[in-house]
């Protein structure tokens, strides 16, 4: 089996977002379309269109580079918090925390960031012959 770092939106714009984090992989969250995961480009902030949200509250409390995922090879998985608005991981503010992969296998970590955003941290396995594209839904539409 192949252990894959997956993230799930769970709140906010990022709800039923989901994207895959490989071995190696540093991904990057916030509001610019710069970023690997951006609120600007999630299916829900594409429905509601640019204008809406430069003027939603919420939005505007997602900092440009939010926060970091690095998913290192040898399965060490660091959040950093990148903002000045903050980031709680586990219910917890936060400036950097680490997990493993067995850390998530059994119980997912929670993220929470802005006014109501949220993603959830999660472990899944593959048959080592599969290929996880199906996983992902390519999270940024630039």
């Amino acid at each position: 089996m192949t252990m894959q770092l997956l993230l799930e939106g769970t709140a906010g714009l990022f709800l039923e977002e989901r994207h895959l984090i490989a071995p190696g992989q540093r991904l990057i969250v916030g509001r610019s379309r710069s970023c690997d995961l951006s609120a600007a480009s999630t299916r829900i902030a594409c429905e509601r269109g640019r204008a809406a949200l430069e003027t939603d509250r919420a939005f505007r409390r997602i900092s440009r580079r939010h926060f970091a995922i690095c998913h290192e090879p040898a399965g060490r998985i660091i959040v950093e918090d990148l903002s000045t608005n903050g980031v709680k991981v586990a219910g917890r503010l936060v400036s950097r925390a680490v997990f493993t992969l067995d850390d998530l296998r059994d119980d997912p970590v929670a993220i929470v960031f802005g006014e109501r955003e949220g993603v959830r941290l999660r472990v899944i396995a593959f048959a080592a012959d599969v290929e996880p594209a199906s996983e992902s839904t390519g999270a940024s539409r630039r």
